[in-house]
């Protein structure tokens, strides 16, 4: 079970209005969750003994708990059909930050979001916590670890960011974008998390 919780704040005017802005399902509420978030590149952290962070129902990390990605989990997860011997098996938090990644299209793992408000995409993992929806409208768009894409078949929003920057910006994906990033690419290049969105 998750706890949502409705905060309120004073604006300079003395009105008290909402913490947080509406979601896809009309919530402004918010989660608690142990750690800190680090605004510099992008990912929660451990942080000091006792800190937590407020996420909002409407943001992607509070998206991310709602998805069924607790990063205060402990449990091992079960381990895909597609692991390897050897292969270290991720946490809940590195599958919590692969998902932060993802909803904001932060393809260079650096913080920086190439997404807008609004935008349908289907997630996916291997690990039994989201299955695809397989929306014939969409198509497979990237494949994320908790560094940002492992690889990119086409931006989520054309207007914010091309494949040509992606590459260019980000070298480490120069040459793992369009057609060669499949889901088996992904995958085989250490995916956590899959997404499909509109071509």
């Amino acid at each position: 079970m998750i706890w949502l919780h409705s905060f309120a704040v004073e604006g300079p005017d003395g009105a008290w209005g909402p913490l947080c802005e509406d979601g896809p399902d009309g919530r402004r509420q918010a989660i608690s969750v142990a750690g800190r978030f680090s605004y510099a590149d992008g990912r929660l952290g451990a942080g000091e003994p006792g800190s937590f962070e407020l996420a909002c129902t409407a943001g992607a990390m509070g998206k991310c708990v709602r998805f069924g990605y607790h990063p205060w989990q402990t449990r091992n997860l079960p381990q895909p059909v597609s692991h390897h011997d050897g292969e270290p098996v991720p946490s809940q938090l590195d599958l919590f930050n692969a998902c932060i990644r993802m909803v904001r299209a932060d393809y260079g793992g650096d913080g920086t979001g190439t997404t807008r408000n609004g935008m349908l995409i289907d997630l996916y993992d291997d690990y039994g916590i989201q299955a695809p929806d397989l929306d014939h409208r969409m198509t497979f768009e990237a494949g994320w670890t908790q560094d940002g894409a492992v690889c990119v078949s086409h931006p989520r929003v054309k207007e914010n960011i091309s494949l040509g920057e992606i590459a260019a910006r980000w070298r480490r994906l120069a040459g793992r974008t369009g057609a060669t990033c499949t889901e088996e690419a992904a995958r085989s290049l250490g995916a956590l998390l899959f997404n499909r969105s509109m071509p």
